[in-house]
């Protein structure tokens, strides 16, 4: 089993495992709850009950009528699943002629107190709860009104209870199983494509460093068969030289995704005029630019201030810059312009290049990526653009790259517009704390 299938199921065993206990202890205190209102709602039901018995003797009598017409009243009474009875002040049994002891007991306790509840075990599994009010008949006779219920009711009620929560809560579990699951599939879908990306760039990694030095080495081993010439030993280290320089930029490209990504390189955002540090990396370019035949036009060129870092900023218009010439045949054309509208600047380069096809075109960030064409054109690792994109968010900037397909692309930059007079009132306090030096070496 793959590591990341044995994280899953961990996974999924500890989510149902935590919500089967938060369940399960859900589901206990329900039940006490509700077993406790199936008891109140019994005792009150016995309550009525007895009130009823009372009521029908309060209804029937009369103040000289015997009391065995009251039994007879009593006796006519019907409570489904209620036992009813009647007895004197001294607790005998007036209706039905014999009751329970533990009957006569609450009976007794009542005549005395007023009103009693009892529940007592009566043997063979059952349970007898009663409750006893005392009252005073129209025909001045003190007597016990008392209704008992047998709790198997209860008993039943239970059981059913019971069943219906493990029911639920087997039907929970086996949702919650399948949820958890599939959230942790999810879950762990970023960390997957994370993990076959890393492979893809370890594959790709290994394969682009493994050219120049498989390069090195041949040129090595070459010059090593047999004694050359001085000339012919320097043609060789040129070789080396220059595959050595393509594996330092390799590196050096990887070095800085990986600051990138592990957060030691951050941005020393100061205030940049765009205009400069484009028109700087324009100067650098222009000589590649002219070894490579490509003519650079600087259109637009306004002044525009922003708040990034110089040093980046000027990575991620050079990288531009150099696709540009990379991938634009001898005689074309690489055009720069800068504008800045409506609080922002922007940075554009089109080219009369190769064009980058519409399939290509979602995959250029991704690293070691390169269309065919682009292999076919000019030599490289495929890391520019990833850094480019990098350096374009550390700074909140846009970066878009748009080509019809067949001829010439098109790069966007925008980055927000600074505060020009914020720039300018710090500029004026770094000046007045910074004392310009006389010709005699002394502060004016």
């Amino acid at each position: 089993m793959r590591p990341l299938d044995r994280l899953r199921r961990k996974v999924t065993v500890w989510y149902v495992a935590t919500v089967s206990a938060i369940l399960l202890v859900f589901s206990i205190g329900l039940f006490f709850a509700i077993r406790q209102s199936i008891g109140l709602k019994l005792d009150q039901s016995l309550v009525r009950a007895a009130r009823e018995v009372q009521r029908t003797v309060m209804v029937s009598g009369a103040p000289r009528t015997p009391a065995v017409h009251l039994v007879q009243r009593v006796r006519d009474l019907r409570i489904p699943d209620r036992m009813l009875y009647l007895f004197d002040t001294h607790g005998r049994a007036l209706y039905p002629d014999t009751a329970s002891a533990f009957v006569n007991d609450a009976a007794r306790t009542a005549a005395r107190s007023g009103a009693m509840s009892l529940q007592a075990d009566i043997g063979h599994e059952h349970t007898l709860r009663v409750h006893a009010v005392r009252f005073v008949a129209p025909n001045g006779d003190t007597l016990v009104a008392a209704a008992a219920a047998d709790t198997e009711e209860l008993e039943d009620e239970y059981a059913n209870l019971i069943t219906l929560f493990a029911g639920a809560l087997i039907a929970a579990l086996a949702c919650v199983g399948l949820g958890g699951y599939v959230l942790a599939r999810r879950a762990s879908e970023p960390v997957e494509a994370s993990i076959d990306q890393m492979r893809r760039f370890m594959a790709d990694a290994a394969h682009e460093l493994r050219t120049p030095v498989s390069y090195v080495r041949a040129h090595a081993e070459v010059a090593l068969q047999q004694p050359r010439e001085a000339g012919e030993y320097a043609d060789v280290l040129r070789e080396i030289s220059s595959e050595a320089d393509r594996l330092g930029a390799i590196v050096n490209d990887l070095f800085t995704l990986a600051r990138a990504e592990s957060g030691e390189r951050r941005a020393q955002c100061v205030d940049v005029y765009l205009d400069d540090a484009v028109l700087e990396v324009a100067s650098e370019a222009r000589t590649v630019a002219t070894i490579a035949g490509v003519h650079i036009d600087v259109t637009d060129f306004e002044e525009s201030l922003i708040n990034a870092d110089p040093v980046l900023v000027r990575q991620l218009v050079r990288i531009v810059l150099d696709n540009a010439i990379k991938y634009t045949p001898a005689g074309g054309r690489v055009a720069i312009a800068v504008t800045s509208r409506e609080g922002r600047a922007r940075v554009v380069v089109d080219d009369s290049g190769i064009g980058i096809s519409a399939e290509a075109l979602p995959r250029i960030y991704d690293r070691f990526y390169r269309a065919e064409t682009a292999r076919e054109k000019a030599d490289g690792a495929g890391l520019g653009l990833s850094i480019a994109r990098w350096i374009a968010d550390v700074h909140r900037a846009e970066l878009v790259v748009t080509s019809p397909g067949e001829c010439g692309t098109r790069v966007e930059i925008t980055f927000q517009c600074g505060d020009r007079n914020a720039a300018n009132q710090r500029r004026a306090a770094t000046m007045a704390q910074t004392p310009s030096t006389a010709p005699n070496g002394h502060a004016p």
